[in-house]
C-alpha cells in the first residue's frame, strides 16, 4: 500500500455563503426573514393551503420541520389555542421514523394566536375536502396527521 505525502484537500476552498441570504443585525450576519418579508412570503403562497399552513406554523411557533410533520390533529387544542409538541418525524434509510423529541425538554405546549387558529381550521376543512374527493376517509383526530403527502 502506498501513502501520499501531501493532502490533496489542502487546496480546496470551501464556498462562502451568499450575502443576499443574510441580514446584518448589530454588525452580525443573521439568516432570517424580516417581518415584511415573512408577510410577503406567506401572502405569495396563500393559494397553496398545505404549504401556507406549514410555513405559517413554522414561522409563528418556532417548531422544527420534523416536529410539524409529526403533528396529528389531536395535538392541536383549538379551545385553549395550543399545540402540543412531543414527537418528531424524520427520514432515515428510505423510511419515515416517528420518535419522541430529541430531548425531554423539547416536549412542550406552544400558545398560538387567533390567526394561526384560523389558518389551521381552514387547512383542516381543505384536507377533509381533499380526502372526500379521492373517496378516502378522514381519520379520527388522534390518528389523522396534520400534514400528509
Amino acid at each position: 500500500m502506498d501513502y501520499i505525502i501531501t493532502n490533496p484537500f489542502d487546496k480546496i476552498t470551501l464556498p462562502k455563503p451568499q450575502d443576499q441570504y443574510y441580514i446584518k443585525v448589530n454588525g452580525k450576519r443573521e439568516n432570517f426573514y424580516s417581518k415584511q418579508e415573512l408577510k410577503d412570503f406567506l401572502h405569495a403562497i396563500e393559494d397553496e393551503p398545505l404549504n401556507h399552513t406549514f410555513f405559517h406554523l413554522a414561522a409563528y411557533t418556532g417548531a422544527r420541520k420534523g416536529e410539524l410533520l409529526a403533528l396529528n390533529w389531536s395535538d392541536i387544542n383549538f379551545a385553549n389555542k395550543t399545540i402540543h409538541i412531543y414527537k418528531n418525524l424524520y427520514f432515515e434509510k428510505k423510511q419515515n421514523q416517528l420518535l419522541t423529541t430529541k430531548y425531554p425538554s423539547s416536549d412542550r405546549i406552544i400558545a398560538i394566536d387567533n390567526d394561526t387558529i384560523s389558518v389551521l381550521r381552514e387547512w383542516k376543512q381543505e384536507q377533509m375536502k381533499q380526502y372526500k374527493s379521492i373517496n378516502q376517509s378522514f381519520l379520527e383526530d388522534d390518528l389523522q396527521p396534520v400534514f400528509t403527502k
